[in-house]
């Protein structure tokens, strides 16, 4: 569709969607009833803005205006004056909701490509653009067309689902949403709010602490970026670092929870470390945990505590540069 568009754009051709052969109401046959189509519109494509015109005519039986109504043609119709190509509607929509992009930015480098095209005589520059409620519009109605009448066999499932309703639990009893941050305003909420239950939270983790499971994940999942650790999240790290790599926290600093040989620890490291190498992985964290002691003993040293004030802190510092 986007190469049947472009072609037309090309040529300066204003791009024509037919009429359906039969009343989408009644059924009847369009025999000889005059064309009158609508206005001329815009349609947006991976290219750009384009002129359009959506082709239509009156039904003799029933007297409604008939006009395609998009699938057979690949396109999504807001409005007799604006359409998009479903390629695009549906690129928008996976950016969004599958890859998390906010929509400013995929609409933002869409629109710069489409005005670069236009400006270089690529595509039509006369076509009139639409604004950005107009354009977010259509992408929530494709939303809308994408999770409209789902099938249900991909969910018929008597662990998952209690009638129509889909058992969902998160195991930090986070909410999870759906374009929330985004389209609140505009569309319809698809998910509802999940009340944290502390005895499942307990029962579904091995590791209660959100913050150790953040720390966990910011070095399996960026191991050479740089993990900063603030005052109040040194004992917070401490936990996630034993777990990594016990070697490297001094026993004396984690003394009252033994992290470094608590079953579910060894449980985790032994499951993590199938899958990354927990020394390459740890050694962000491990630099960050070492910058924030070292601030911690710089203020003791400045405020001229006793030594015994961070006896701990140095045991730590000394194990953590070994």
């Amino acid at each position: 569709m986007d190469v049947k568009v472009f072609d037309h754009a090309r040529r300066k051709q204003p791009y024509t969607i037919p009429a359906p052969t039969q009343c989408c109401k009644c059924g009847a046959a369009r025999g000889a009833a005059e064309s009158k189509p609508a206005p001329e519109g815009t349609m947006l494509s991976h290219m750009g803005f384009v002129t359009m015109i959506l082709d239509g005519y009156k039904c003799t039986c029933c007297m409604v205006w008939v006009c395609a109504d998009g699938r057979e043609e690949g396109i999504v119709i807001l409005s007799p004056a604006t359409e998009a190509t479903a390629s695009l509607v549906r690129h928008f929509c996976q950016d969004v909701s599958l890859e998390g992009d906010p929509f400013t930015k995929v609409f933002r480098s869409w629109w710069v490509l489409a005005k670069g095209r236009s400006a270089a005589g690529v595509m039509r520059s006369v076509s009139a653009s639409r604004s950005r409620r107009t354009i977010l519009r259509l992408m929530s109605t494709g939303l809308a067309l994408m999770g409209k009448n789902p099938p249900d066999w991909p969910f018929d499932c008597g662990d998952c689902c209690d009638g129509e309703r889909f058992r969902v639990v998160t195991v930090d009893g986070i909410w999870v949403g759906y374009l929330k941050r985004l389209v609140a305003n505009y569309d319809k909420a698809y998910s509802e709010g999940c009340a944290p239950d502390k005895e499942l939270l307990q029962v579904a983790s091995l590791i209660t602490s959100e913050w150790v499971r953040r720390f966990l994940r910011l070095c399996l999942n960026h191991p050479k970026e740089a993990v900063a650790v603030t005052d109040d999240q040194r004992k917070t790290a401490c936990v996630a670092l034993s777990i990594l790599c016990p070697v490297a926290v001094s026993p004396s600093f984690v003394s009252s929870t033994r992290v470094c040989t608590a079953p579910v620890s060894v449980r985790v490291r032994a499951m993590l470390s199938e899958l990354w190498h927990l020394p390459t992985c740890s050694v962000s964290l491990a630099k960050g945990h070492l910058a924030a002691t070292t601030k911690v003993i710089t203020a003791a040293v400045a405020a001229q505590r006793p030594v015994a004030d961070t006896s701990a802190e140095l045991q730590l510092q000394a194990s953590l540069r070994q």
